[in-house]
Parts: C-alpha cells; structure tokens; sequence
C-alpha cells in the first residue's frame, strides 16, 4: 500500500476506532487505464552519462506503480509519489522534489519533467 494511502487510512482507523482497507481501484479510475503498471521510454535517445570518448547516449525509463513512481535519466534514479487529476501527472520524489506531467491515454504517450515517453516494450 502506498504510503499516503497508508497514512489516510491510519487517520481514518483514528477516527473511527478500526482499520479502513483504501480501494486502490478508486485511484485507477482517476487516472484510466494504461499508467499504473506501465513503463515507459523516451521517444528520443538523451545523454545517460560519460563514457572514454564523451557523452553517451540512452532512453530514459519511467515506471509507475499505483500511486508511485520511478524514474531513470540520464546516470540519476528517482522514485516518488504521483498523482494525477484528468491529464496532469504531479510527483513528489523520495527527497521531496516535486516533478511535473501529463499523460494522454488515447496515444499512450507521457509526457515527465518536458520528456516526452512513449511505452516501452
């Protein structure tokens, strides 16, 4: 379970003197099928380090859980929390960053932190 998802429902048990199971198929639905449980790449390859001879080139990746994420660019990792509302994706990292997306679920397509990511195979 999530950890805000955890957190409410130790409110909720709080308040109501037992423990609340959260519908985690409620977070679906706010934000459709074709996210939760997907990876992703970038359309474009983008530098992922140094390498002898210079910069050296990959797809990024991004992954989402129900209600979290990973994320890997360039030679960095990222995991966090996301939300979404329609098309607009908003992730907290585990350092506390805030990060910013959409996600188009007609063309399958994210687009993260101005990348855009289509799903990986």
């Amino acid at each position: 379970m999530p950890l805000r998802t955890a957190a409410l429902a130790l409110l909720l048990a709080g308040c109501t003197g037992g423990l609340v199971q959260m519908d985690t198929a409620s977070v679906d639905r706010r934000c459709g099928n074709g996210l939760w449980g997907e990876s992703f790449a970038s359309v474009d390859e983008l530098e992922c380090g140094l390498g002898p001879d210079g910069p050296v080139m990959c797809h990024w990746t991004l992954a989402f859980g129900v209600g979290t994420y990973e994320w890997s660019y360039s030679d960095v990792g990222d995991h966090g929390t996301v939300t979404c509302d329609g098309t607009t994706l908003v992730g907290t990292s585990s350092g506390g960053a805030v990060r910013h997306g959409t996600f188009q679920r007609s063309t399958g397509r994210v687009v993260w932190e101005g990348v855009p990511y289509v799903g990986a195979d």
